[in-house]
């Protein structure tokens, strides 16, 4: 995935829709891991975990450093 390649793509947006269980999350938080390792941590973003998925998952906050 190239998604910050502007030649390909119009826009930054990413929608990810599917039904409750089916790994939506999971898929989520491996993308911006892998976006803060290709872009050597200088990449940012705001995450609101409102249902509280993800403070608790150790693995992505060290993998991705936040």
């Amino acid at each position: 995935m190239e998604l910050n390649n502007t030649d390909k793509h119009a826009n930054s947006h990413l929608a990810i829709m599917g039904k409750p269980g089916v790994g939506k999350t999971q898929f989520l938080l491996k993308i911006l891991a892998d976006i803060r390792i290709q872009s050597n941590y200088q990449t940012h973003f705001i995450y609101i975990d409102y249902k509280g998925d993800v403070v608790d998952n150790q693995r992505f906050l060290e993998v991705a450093k936040v």
